[in-house]
Order: C-alpha cells, then sequence, then structure tokens
C-alpha cells in the first residue's frame, strides 16, 4: 500500500482493512470509519460501501448521529420493542 501514494499528487492516506473489520467497525460507530462516510473519496466499491453511507446518511438526516465539529455524537434512539405508548409503562400496549 505504501506504494501507492508515489502514483497519486498530493496528500493521500490508505487505510486497508478487511471488509469484516469494517463492518465491525460501522456496527460499533467507530469515529474513523464515520469520519470516511462523511469526508472519504471511494477508490473501489462493489457497492458494500455505499449501502454502509446510505444507512450513514440515513442516520445523519434523522438526527440519530451529529457531527459537532470535534467529534460524534449519537442521539438516544429506543429500539421500536422498547417503546411504550403513551401512559403504558409495560411496554404491552
Amino acid at each position: 500500500m505504501g506504494e501507492f501514494g508515489y502514483l497519486v499528487g498530493g496528500n493521500i492516506e490508505v487505510f486497508p482493512y478487511a471488509r469484516c473489520e469494517w463492518e465491525r467497525m460501522f456496527a460499533n460507530r467507530h469515529a474513523m470509519l464515520l469520519d470516511v462516510l462523511e469526508d472519504g473519496i471511494v477508490l473501489f466499491d462493489r457497492g458494500a460501501f455505499a449501502q454502509l453511507r446510505a444507512t450513514y446518511q440515513r442516520w445523519r438526516a434523522t438526527g440519530e448521529l451529529v457531527c459537532d465539529g470535534w467529534g460524534w455524537r449519537l442521539a438516544r434512539v429506543r429500539n421500536r420493542d422498547q417503546r411504550t405508548r403513551s401512559g403504558d409503562e409495560s411496554g404491552k400496549g
């Protein structure tokens, strides 16, 4: 990978990860991967990264994930199974 830098002009950083690694990073909302989804330029993709980016963009659009300029903030979003109706604390509806 170090040889790749000689092929392009300018400042470029390449971070090679196995698919299972970046999928785990995505599931854990890893800050570096969130930065890549926000600002990264895709050099090659068979569609999996595009799917991650679409999910990421949905999180941003709904406010579930917020970039505050210094890092990432996750909104508390209740799981559909944990939601209760107004006044019903049992969750049974």
